[in-house]
């Protein structure tokens, strides 16, 4: 019995050990992140800011509409990273493309 339990044991925390890993590897991968617009003011002003930032991207034009891909950065770095963007460039707008309602004209 005592032998059992004892496997049963090293199991469990080889279990935990690779799942710690699992989870580290996620909150270290490198994702994509693509902004799209269709306005060249909002995208010269992105550019601006990835350039003040020094953020690897880059820009593809297709017809009117500007995407830039941000390349080598985690999920928490590109929420702080958008997070600081919408701030500084005062985008009121949630980062999905959806509007928000207006309120009636009084």
């Amino acid at each position: 019995m005592e032998f059992e339990e004892k496997n049963k044991l090293k199991e469990e925390e080889r279990l935990k050990k690779e799942a710690k890993e699992r989870e580290e590897l996620k909150q270290n991968a490198k994702l994509i992140t693509k902004i799209t617009t269709e306005s060249k003011r909002m995208s010269d002003k992105f550019i601006e800011y990835l350039n003040q930032k020094r953020i690897f991207y880059i820009v593809d034009f297709s017809g009117k509409i500007c995407t830039i891909q941000i390349y080598g950065l985690t999920f928490s770095e590109t929420n702080k990273m958008i997070k600081k963007m919408a701030k500084q460039l005062h985008i009121k707008k949630s980062m999905n493309g959806k509007r928000e309602r207006k309120a009636p004209a009084a």
